[in-house]
């Protein structure tokens, strides 16, 4: 039973380590965040801080505009919840022209994301990532626009 123990305990820090080694850049960050969204995976919780600032700014055709603002930690909990109806939705986002700029200890990644459920660019995206003392790379904020109506 202890060999047994010893083995897990070992797989577990390999792959921990596989992870951190996999995600050594913002970059490879960001890659794996796109790969994990693509796939419905809840696993892309995970790479959000439990303080990270979630920001969702929504403009209305008719001109109302509303900001919602969550938790690093509540939006990794409602991750679980959203990804089965997003799969069901084929809810996809894809990024272009990705960039990645230096700021202090942090990097920002800004890209234009298309939202191919509703057909709408969001030019606005962006995500802040940054080391967390434990060496892993984290995202400590996202902002998102996003559409109440379908362009499709």
């Amino acid at each position: 039973m202890m060999k047994f123990f010893l083995r897990m305990m070992t797989l577990s820090l390999l792959s921990c380590h596989a992870l951190s080694a996999e995600l050594s850049t913002p970059e490879a960050l960001f890659k794996r965040f796109v790969e994990l969204g693509e796939n419905f995976d809840p696993a892309v919780a995970n790479l959000y801080a439990d303080d990270a600032k979630i920001v969702f700014f929504r403009q209305h055709p008719h001109g109302l505009e509303r900001q919602m603002a969550v938790s690093g930690y509540e939006w990794k909990s409602l991750i679980s919840k959203i990804m089965p109806v997003a799969k069901l939705t084929q809810d996809i986002s894809r990024y272009q022209e990705v960039e990645v700029i230096a700021q202090d200890d942090a990097f920002k990644i800004k890209a234009n994301r298309y939202v191919e459920r509703k057909c709408y660019w969001d030019a606005g995206y962006y995500m802040m990532v940054k080391k967390s003392p434990s060496g892993q790379w984290l995202i400590i904020e996202e902002y998102t626009q996003t559409q109440p109506t379908s362009q499709c």
